[in-house]
């Protein structure tokens, strides 16, 4: 898109940046910063804006690793790279800009795994001595930000590899198959196992703020397969749908069974992961989902919407109840079976957006996300 796109300024700008690359090869940390701002620049050339705030984002968070980075690689393939990429959009060459810069991550992941002895998923990976130097830094720059602290810089943290979190999993692969439904027993814990192993020691590897969480297979939406709607397999996740046609029917067959296969199996994973932890990292709660997208999933979103504003308040309160209780019996139920790493349990749920609902909401939803916050000692909003 850059190449198709970008103005003669575009491409000075490029040339200007990949100068301080080549003046700041003596440098590692302004070599970093520079290298991340030719990124930017090669976005805006493109016109996106989309694609200009995301890089945007990745420049604030990678800044904090850049430099481990370029360290571990060294700086000759970035210049490389950089170099013919220009070129390519110079002479407006999109395929040949699109295969240089492919190339250009790609070769970078892979080189990343192979310095730190990484082998391919699901394989038994190298070991990576702990780094504990870091520990006590990370752990004062995280009760500073619950302090409300001012600190040094944002804390930053994310994860190597794919977006879509269940094809990180080589025991996931086969279940993959659009439309195909999915039950618990389909799911091999011990075969997930090697493949968290891995995602640990890349984390490791890199060096951020946060601490990597193994979290029950992230690609199920389990809390709505707890309470029993139907799992099918897409080709990058899991999704539910809705099986309720009314509140009344939701209050008539939704309940929290403590024997429920799916829970059981979220436990199992659960057990799993602590036994494998060592104490080397939290197990966590993957992101689930709150009361009102759990009423969507049991009776359709727009159907939950429509039910808030013409159903008898007194049966949505109650339904909301329900789920909201069911979510809280989960909570507790991990926590019994986890272990508090570094003296605290692992954080708590995370929300995102400013909520649109009908006039209702205040009054009927609020409540339960009060309680569902407090239920854990430290939950982030994000607004």
């Amino acid at each position: 898109m850059a190449a198709e796109r970008a103005t003669d300024h575009d491409v000075a700008e490029m040339e200007a940046v990949y100068d301080r690359m080549v003046r700041s090869q003596d440098d590692v940390a302004e070599f970093a910063r520079a290298d991340l701002e030719f990124h930017l620049v090669v976005a805006k050339a493109t016109g996106n804006s989309v694609l200009i705030k995301v890089n945007n984002v990745l420049r604030s968070v990678l800044s904090v690793s850049m430099e481990n980075i370029v360290s571990t690689l060294g700086m000759r393939d970035g210049l490389h790279y950089h170099r013919l990429l220009i070129e390519a959009v110079r002479s407006r060459h999109a395929p040949e800009a699109e295969r240089l810069m492919e190339e250009h991550v790609v070769g970078t992941i892979e080189r990343l795994r192979s310095e730190a002895g990484l082998a391919e998923s699901g394989a038994a990976p190298t070991r990576i001595p702990q780094q504990r130097a870091g520990i006590e830094e990370r752990l004062a720059l995280h009760r500073a930000f619950w302090n409300r602290e001012e600190q040094p810089r944002p804390l930053a943290s994310f994860r190597v590899g794919d977006f879509f979190f269940s094809r990180h999993f080589k025991a996931a692969h086969g279940l993959l198959e659009p439309d195909t439904p999915v039950t618990p027993e389909m799911l091999d814990v011990a075969a997930f196992l090697p493949d968290y192993e891995r995602m640990f020691q890349e984390s490791e590897t890199i060096g951020q703020d946060g601490f990597w969480t193994a979290e029950p297979f992230t690609g199920i939406p389990w809390m709505e397969a707890i309470l029993g709607v139907p799992i099918r397999a897409g080709r990058e996740s899991f999704t539910s749908r809705p099986w309720l046609s009314s509140p009344a029917e939701a209050l008539e067959k939704v309940r929290f069974d403590p024997e429920n296969p799916w829970l059981a199996k979220y436990l199992e994973f659960t057990a799993a992961l602590v036994q494998q932890s060592r104490g080397r990292f939290p197990v966590g709660m993957p992101i689930m989902r709150g009361p009102t997208d759990m009423l969507g999933a049991l009776l359709g979103q727009q159907e939950m919407v429509l039910a808030l504003m013409l159903e008898d308040p007194a049966v949505m309160r109650r339904l909301i109840e329900r789920v909201a209780r069911a979510f809280l019996s989960v909570m507790e139920a991990q926590r019994r079976s986890s272990r508090p790493f570094m003296a605290a349990p692992p954080s708590g749920s995370i929300t995102s957006g400013r909520p649109v609902r009908p006039s209702g909401g205040r009054t009927t939803f609020r409540p339960f996300c009060r309680r569902r916050s407090t239920a854990s000692s430290s939950s982030i909003r994000r607004a």
